[in-house]
Parts: C-alpha cells; sequence; structure tokens
C-alpha cells in the first residue's frame, strides 16, 4: 500500500542533513534525551571527595550517549556538563563545518521521517 503524497502547500522541507541519522538520534536531538544515573564506582567517588569535587555520570538510554556533571562539595556549585558525543558518530552532522543541528530542524527532520507523506 502506499503513501498518499500530502498537497504541496502542506509539505515540510526537512534539512538534508538529517537523512543519515537513525531515528534514535534523531529522536534525541528533537526531544532530549531521557538520562539514567550510572553510579560512581567508590573509588572515583573517594577521588574525586579528595579534591572537592563530584560527578554525576549519566547515559541515554535510547542513544547511549555519556554525560559526565561535574559539581564543587560544599557550594553545590555546577562546574561542568559534558555529553562526548564521540561515543556516538551518528549523532554528529556528516558535513564537516555544517554546523549544529538546531533542536527545530531535528523536530521538522522526525516529522517527516515519521510522516513521509509531509516531505518535499
Amino acid at each position: 500500500m502506499s503513501i498518499k503524497r500530502a498537497p504541496k502547500r502542506w509539505r515540510i522541507a526537512a534539512d538534508e542533513r538529517t537523512k543519515a541519522m537513525p531515528l534514535t538520534v534523531l529522536t534525541c536531538r528533537a526531544n532530549g534525551h531521557p538520562w539514567v544515573e550510572v553510579p560512581l564506582t567508590p573509588a572515583r567517588k573517594e577521588a574525586l571527595m579528595a579534591i572537592g569535587l563530584t560527578e554525576l555520570l549519566d547515559v541515554c538510554m535510547r542513544c547511549d550517549l555519556p554525560r559526565v556533571q561535574t559539581y564543587e562539595l560544599g557550594t553545590g556549585q555546577q562546574l561542568s556538563s559534558d555529553i562526548d558525543y564521540r561515543k556516538n558518530p551518528d549523532y554528529l552532522v556528516k558535513e564537516k563545518g555544517s554546523g549544529k543541528l538546531s533542536r527545530g530542524e531535528a523536530k521538522k527532520a522526525l516529522l517527516v521521517r515519521r510522516m513521509p507523506e509531509f516531505a518535499m
């Protein structure tokens, strides 16, 4: 069964760079990551405490990206929040120098991916 195309006035132009992105990765970029906690090892926790720091480690349940947030003990001030995109190369835009994919563009691409009848 073929999909009936929407009229031209209702079609959406999705960013071409998203065509190579897996659906899981595109969904995370459009809607945010569903993070789950990864506990610190006792040795890591102790080493960080010795220098007045602690970390929260998370991993995305959908695309497996890790996130590390570092906090200062005593004040609770967040010092950094890093996501290592190199752990999942599908998350990166393929064309070098083409810039980060905006959340709005990811949402349009996700809509077109899920409802291809609206694709340009």
